[in-house]
């Protein structure tokens, strides 16, 4: 674990890219302030992408916290490779945050040479899709491995 602390205030995609550079490992995952890791996150998911090459994100289901309650959403995904991700998110409308995933770097790299990241853009929806269309694999773990914190007046 490593903390940077950023020199300027950046938008959305400038901290995802200024944290990706921070990032020396094979796997990236970055860990929004609020949210919380239970302890198995890595070993789980670093487990899939170990065991499939193909795949570029390995992601879990979550907990959300709201006031001091703790609740687990409805997710009818089965566990496993998510069949065309890229549909599937465009047509369902679902996303995966960055404090959801373990990223391989070399998809995230792959997706970056294609397109590179914009200004402005909101980074969970850039990096899913991007990855995906980059041929690389989103796995799902059926298991609840993020505390999701919810806030008042949060968009989501």
């Amino acid at each position: 674990v490593h903390y940077v602390r950023a020199p300027a205030k950046y938008g959305a995609s400038g901290r995802f890219l200024a944290a990706v550079a921070a990032c020396r490992g094979e796997y990236i995952g970055l860990l929004d302030d609020d949210d919380e890791y239970r302890p198995e996150f890595v070993e789980r998911l670093a487990a899939v992408l170990d065991g499939d090459a193909a795949a570029g994100i390995a992601f879990c289901r979550s907990t959300f916290e709201w006031r001091g309650r703790l609740s687990s959403p409805i997710d009818r995904r089965p566990a496993g490779r998510i069949p065309a991700a890229a549909h599937a998110m465009l047509r369902a409308g679902w996303t995966v945050s960055p404090s959801h995933m373990l990223i391989r770097r070399s998809a995230l790299d792959a997706a970056l040479r294609v397109r590179p990241m914009p200004d402005g853009v909101a980074p969970d929806m850039w990096v899913n899709l991007s990855v995906a269309l980059a041929g690389w694999h989103h796995v799902l773990v059926a298991a609840p491995l993020v505390v999701y914190r919810w806030h008042e007046g949060q968009p989501s």
